[in-house]
């Protein structure tokens, strides 16, 4: 699974990720997954903005206030996982609920099987089930 947008080399040779690829977000403007499965996501009160090198709707903006992306259609089971984003805070505020994790991506449900998050709560976690 790759998760995020372009892996810069140089700002006119990006990497782009293919074997075992299930889900990829360049965010060039869009919400569309350019992997295989073409997974698009459905934007809630998140935003395109700006990347890391200045680039317009290349990048996707969270308020924190239940902003998020959610791809169309579940994610298949895996053995094994690679997760691949760029996290830039440009704050951070908790006005409620401090001992409530952020999350910043999650993939999986209340059943059995496997799920993976990465969350903000007092540090940076991993969380795999």
């Amino acid at each position: 699974m790759a998760l995020g947008y372009l892996i810069p080399i140089s700002a006119n040779q990006p990497v782009h990720p293919t074997e075992g690829l299930v889900l990829y977000y360049p965010f060039d403007g869009n919400a569309l997954d350019a992997g295989p499965l073409a997974n698009s996501g459905t934007l809630s009160s998140a935003r395109l903005s700006r990347d890391r090198f200045g680039r317009v709707a290349a990048a996707l903006g969270l308020t924190g206030t239940g902003a998020f992306l959610e791809a169309n259609n579940p994610l298949p089971e895996s053995e094994s996982l690679t997760v691949s984003l760029w996290l830039s805070l440009d704050s951070w505020v908790q006005l409620q609920n401090w001992g409530a994790p952020q999350v910043i991506f999650f993939e999986g449900d209340d059943q059995g099987g496997r799920d993976v998050a990465c969350y903000l709560m007092g540090g940076l976690h991993f969380y795999v089930k």
